[in-house]
């Protein structure tokens, strides 16, 4: 006790805050209060099996989604498993789900982290159905959900009406609550049903792009976004969001015959955006992209992207709050406390690009045989693309099952431009992702059509450099050539200023970057360098290159020279189509 009181007594003379002295008495005593862990609880809702659709619109892939996720979340990530309420199909009805939603305040306290995570159905005002859903307002369709009844309407759970003021609440009550969805349009909802007799695809199923009926279709909904009314604002401060999908974009349901092409990490249906974020938190694709040993929302959007793209599946997971409206800095924040779980980024050597060619004839065969860092592989091996002849067409196909491009036969030029295209940015990818530093923050905007566009729509790119940094646009168009898009002159050489959003080339209408033919997928590879690099000028006016040019050597370079100087970011852009005409 001697001590205790030497150690008040001199304290009482001087002015300290009560937590620093309470801090200290109990350190010295060996009484140092614990700081407890927060509560991790998690809502997992999982919808497959819908009685008032046909079995066409069933998916396979919900069920085994909340299964893995809760198991994983449970193994690695600290929840115990008496704090994960599961709702599976039958289990999940609206007033089900509602209710447990409510039920997260009194399962909670103020600092715990709540993830609520939906897999099922949904919609949105561009979903082509005629459901009224305001537009950046995403719905979840619930098991109870049957379009052929007259609530139909009622029975659909509204993010901007239902979600809104529970997360909301959970949001002011201290909470820190992380949000995913897989579905099609979700990117404003908190998977979209295309009704019986809308579409002949499954409902997750993503739309071969270049198919005249499919483009009709998308069209239809690009109509729909051009005349959508203003964004509305994020409705939240601190909630992280993390979609499938933009709201005008379909998700893909891996199952059936699709798992042999693009097998799932453990071989069982399951979204593709949801296989992708169990690849993130079982640590078997980095997620943990600056090694500080957290998982923040911008890290797990650009982890699962990025295992999307190289898998050219045609929807692209969208983040909330989006970089531009991102005031509070929640892309930055952990989405989950636990440290060292996800996993580091690792080296990746560089590899070729691995093509099934199918049916090719002998010209088509020897222009394959010539374009660098190609190897052919046979049907069934791991493969990249296949390459498929028949009827006087070349169809380029993803992994994934999509449609990339198609071609007369007759053109071997643009057929070996695509493969290049992809070969080479394939070798950059590799080369930046084992060089960068952490996952720079991008979007594309506009973003209600998450990477696909129309011929005449004019888009910028939004960054947000967690450094001041000088950028680095460069664009691998769908004929195989390459153009730095920014910087132009000495001018946007300049550093840009640190946790700040920019867009690129601006925001102003003349300044947007218009989308024209080809019609294909063109490839977006940003950096941000800490410092210039040498020799940058070289870059102004680059335009239309060919991958061999000696400026994209000293590209490459650069990133080996300034190893952990920069970050990086990759997007898909796709040209559908011509404009739509304008919609009533």
């Amino acid at each position: 006790m001697k001590i205790l009181s030497t150690v008040t007594a001199w304290l009482a003379a001087r002015t300290w805050h009560g937590a620093l002295l309470v801090g200290l008495i109990s350190s010295l005593l060996g009484l140092a209060p614990a700081h407890a862990e927060p509560k991790r609880i998690a809502l997992l809702v999982g919808v497959g099996s819908y009685p008032g659709l046909i079995q066409k619109y069933q998916l396979a892939g919900p069920k085994p989604d909340v299964e893995a996720l809760r198991d994983v979340l449970a193994v690695r990530w600290g929840f115990q498993s008496a704090d994960i309420k599961t709702l599976v199909n039958n289990q999940a009805t609206k007033a089900a789900i509602m209710q447990e939603l409510r039920a997260l305040a009194g399962r909670s306290k103020p600092g715990d982290e709540i993830l609520v995570y939906f897999s099922g159905h949904g919609t949105s005002a561009l979903s082509g159905s005629g459901i009224p859903v305001p537009h950046g307002s995403g719905a979840f369709l619930p098991y109870d959900a049957n379009p052929n009844k007259p609530d139909f309407i009622r029975a659909l759970i509204v993010g901007r009406t239902d979600f809104v003021p529970i997360f909301s609440a959970l949001e002011q009550g201290g909470r820190k609550l992380w949000v995913i969805s897989d579905s099609c349009y979700s990117g404003q909802q908190v998977r979209s049903s295309q009704l019986p007799g809308n579409d002949e695809l499954p409902a997750r199923t993503v739309p071969i792009l270049l198919d005249p009926a499919e483009i009709e279709k998308q069209s239809i909904s690009m109509g729909l976004a051009a005349n959508a009314p203003a964004k509305t604002p994020y409705p939240y401060r601190t909630v992280a969001f993390l979609a499938a999908s933009a709201e005008g974009e379909k998700a893909l349901d891996v199952s059936g015959p699709a798992l042999q092409n693009t097998p799932t990490h453990d071989k069982q249906p399951h979204g593709a955006f949801t296989d992708a974020l169990l690849r993130v938190l079982k640590a078997e694709i980095p997620g943990d992209l600056d090694s500080d040993g957290l998982l923040s929302l911008n890290e797990v959007h650009r982890a699962t992207l990025d295992f999307m793209a190289q898998r050219a599946y045609s929807h692209t997971p969208q983040r909330l709050p989006s970089v531009a409206e991102d005031a509070q800095g929640v892309g930055n924040a952990p989405v989950l406390s636990m440290r060292h779980v996800a996993a580091k980024p690792t080296q990746p050597a560089p590899e070729p690009l691995r093509v099934v060619p199918l049916g090719l004839s002998a010209p088509l065969l020897q222009a394959l045989a010539g374009v660098p860092d190609v190897v052919v592989v046979k049907q069934g091996a791991a493969t990249d693309i296949s390459l498929t002849e028949e009827k006087g067409r070349v169809k380029v196909i993803a992994a994934s099952g999509d449609l990339l491009a198609e071609m007369d036969a007759a053109s071997a030029p643009v057929m070996t431009a695509q493969v290049r295209q992809l070969a080479w940015a394939k070798r950059l990818r590799l080369l930046a992702e084992r060089h960068r530093r952490g996952a720079l923050q991008m979007d594309v905007d506009p973003s209600l059509m998450g990477g696909n566009f129309v011929i005449g729509s004019k888009i910028a790119f939004v960054v947000r450099p967690d450094k001041a940094a000088t950028l680095l646009l460069l664009n691998i168009s769908s004929d195989g050539k390459v153009s730095v898009l920014y910087p132009q002159r000495a001018g946007e050489a300049k550093p840009l200023v640190a946790n700040a959003s920019v867009f690129i080339p601006g925001n102003e209408e003349h300044l947007r970057i218009k989308v024209q033919e080809p019609l294909g997928m063109d490839l977006l590879f940003a950096f941000a360098f800490d410092t210039p690099p040498p020799g940058l000028e070289k870059m102004y006016h680059a335009l239309e290159l060919d991958p061999s040019d000696a400026r994209l050597a000293l590209l490459e370079g650069w990133l080996a020279s300034m190893s952990s100087k920069y970050t990086f970011a990759t997007s898909s852009l796709r040209t559908l189509s011509k404009p739509p005409p304008k919609m009533p």
